[in-house]
């Protein structure tokens, strides 16, 4: 398996390039790391949360909502900014996979904007509002589902190993 962040073996490619070309840097010399930022943090969590938790993320941001640009405003945005963009390091979180309704998620009532915060506009003047999701599911709920379904079906055995366990080390 790839380590997190690298989805694709170009985007690998060019973490393992850095990652070579800062060995020849003063200070660097034993660096071994593939990212500038660990892939898992309160700020690339709250993002996603924007919509259940606003006040911890207007504390994270000093007391505002972030840009509207730079929001969650659609799923399909994030997973291309997450794919192309080598500083977008974020993962998905379990709420997108959270079938429970009694959760604070509710099934993907975190995908909502139920309170009608006010999120801003983005620069083509589209309110941010709930998540726009892709267009083969029909629902928030629809959504989390299908995704708690592709997990379980999932082979992630040798991801875990990567990130938590035995193979840590890798290459």
């Amino acid at each position: 398996p790839n380590p997190c962040g690298a989805l694709t073996p170009p985007r690998l490619s060019q973490f393992k390039s850095r990652r070579l070309g800062m060995a020849d840097m003063e200070g660097f010399e034993h660096s071994h790391f593939l990212y500038g930022t660990f892939y898992s943090n309160a700020g690339y969590s709250l993002f996603y949360l924007v919509r259940s938790k606003p006040v911890e993320v207007i504390c994270l941001q000093g007391g505002s909502y972030d840009h509207a640009d730079r929001s969650f405003f659609s799923y399909d945005k994030t997973w291309k900014s997450c794919l192309e963009n080598n500083a977008d390091l974020k993962e998905l979180i379990p709420e997108f996979y959270n079938t429970d309704d009694e959760s604070v998620s509710k099934g993907g009532r975190f995908l909502l904007n139920v309170s009608d915060l006010p999120l801003g506009r983005l620069q083509s003047g589209e309110k941010v509002d709930d998540v726009v999701l892709p267009e083969d599911v029909k629902s928030s709920r629809a959504f989390v589902r299908k995704n708690r379904k592709e997990l379980e079906e999932a082979e992630i055995g040798g991801w875990i190993d990567l990130v938590f366990g035995c193979a840590q080390r890798g290459e």
